[in-house]
């Protein structure tokens, strides 16, 4: 039936006479109100395949059954991409959705156009790498994530691009050998953690390089 209609609304566009209507929309404009996300562009690629699943929703169209997303009115879980913009229609953050559960790379973007954040999401949950960014664009931490919980190496950044701190975690807990810097670059300390909690011996560096006794402020 969708398809009937949207055939029906396509033929009197090219029917139309634009110099009788001049506010008719060109095909290429409907082509943006049912393909906003598509791939392709069906004005100039006759091959192009229409994918509901790369259909853009506004989110607050979807509403939740059962811990799981519906577009209003269907009785099917939403499969495509939930969009969330400012008030002057940049993207604020976008959200694929598979069978009712965000699935895919999570995007936020900041009001200047840069990226806030990509995260990996899958069934709902963070899985695989989740990555934040400063406002200037420069990233501010890269971390590896299973089922919601840190697993796998993970480094941090101070906003000038240097490294702030480095290691790995184990179900969201530091472990083995994690290294902090000072903002110029400068190692700050250096040590085991085992099951989150300090073990083991721990250096400690100033600013300059110089050896100390205690952690540095």
């Amino acid at each position: 039936m969708k398809s009937v209609l949207l055939s029906v609304i396509l033929v009197m566009v090219f029917q139309s006479d634009p110099a009788a209507n001049p506010v008719m929309p060109t095909l290429e404009g409907f082509a943006k109100l049912f393909f906003p996300a598509a791939s392709c562009n069906p004005a100039s690629d006759q091959h192009c395949i229409y994918q509901p699943a790369n259909m853009e929703y506004i989110c607050d169209k979807l509403v939740e059954k059962n811990k799981l997303k519906y577009l209003e009115g269907s009785t099917e879980p939403f499969t495509g991409i939930c969009m969330l913009r400012y008030a002057g229609g940049q993207p604020m953050m976008e959200t694929p959705y598979v069978n009712g559960l965000p699935e895919g790379i999570e995007k936020a973007w900041y009001e200047n156009g840069n990226l806030m954040s990509e995260i990996s999401l899958k069934a709902g949950k963070f899985n695989g790498k989740v990555i934040y960014y400063y406002e200037d664009g420069k990233k501010k931490s890269e971390e590896t994530y299973l089922d919601d919980y840190k697993f796998g190496r993970a480094v941090h950044y101070f906003e000038n691009g240097q490294k702030e701190s480095e290691g790995v975690y184990d179900n969201c807990r530091e472990t083995g050998q994690w290294i902090y810097y000072h903002p110029n670059g400068q190692k700050k300390a250096e040590g085991t953690f085992t099951e989150g909690i300090e073990s083991g011996e721990w250096i400690y560096w100033d600013e300059k390089g110089n050896r100390v006794n205690s952690m540095p402020e």
